[in-house]
């Protein structure tokens, strides 16, 4: 296993004195997130679509959906963690948490990262349009947002200089790694 991050803590299988995390609701956690998350990028879609392109007319469905996706991308990730390992971490920072991961795991989620990815239109586009650029690939993707749970949530503050969009293909990416190893967690995502 990798170090671990700066300001992060490992806490045992028992974690907080007098209780017991539980991975499962965990998953579970992370999913539901991850279910909102899909609904506001649906919203942000439509509005987009309804005022032909013009986004930032719907910033204040894009900031939440920002802020969904990333913090289940930092369940998801601690879920996975604790399944590898019995233990729990604590911290936001997306790049630090996937680092934590074991080398076997982290390429699973690169082969499944580039699956998803391959199938996003305009991914697809950018990436054709600047091939020499590694800002669409996973570890690219995980350091631009790797505190995007705790930037975007106070956008008001100013939006993160170098954050982007691109936390999308990470959610299957590790959500499908988790059920590798956890099959009959499928019936725990929410619908």
């Amino acid at each position: 296993m990798n170090n671990l991050p700066p300001n992060s803590h490992v806490l045992n299988s028992v974690g907080v004195p007098g209780t017991s995390p539980d991975v499962e609701a965990m998953f579970k956690t992370a999913a539901g997130f991850d279910f909102a998350s899909t609904i506001l990028w649906e919203h942000v879609d439509w509005v987009t679509r309804k005022f032909s392109g013009r986004a930032s007319y719907n910033l204040h469905s894009v900031v939440p959906a920002i802020v969904c996706a990333t913090f289940s991308v930092e369940v998801y990730l601690k879920c996975l963690y604790h399944l590898e390992t019995g233990a729990f971490v604590k911290g936001h920072d997306l790049k630090r948490l996937f680092e934590l991961i074991s080398p076997n795991r982290q390429a699973q989620i690169k082969t499944y990262y580039e699956e998803v990815s391959s199938r996003i239109p305009h991914l697809v586009a950018m990436r054709a349009q600047h091939p020499d650029k590694t800002h669409y690939d996973l570890e690219q993707a995980l350091e631009r947002m790797s505190n995007g749970f705790v930037d975007w949530r106070y956008n008001y503050e100013g939006i993160p200089d170098g954050s982007d969009f691109n936390i999308g293909p990470i959610l299957p990416a590790i959500r499908r790694v988790i059920l590798d190893i956890k099959p009959e967690w499928k019936t725990l995502l929410t619908p």
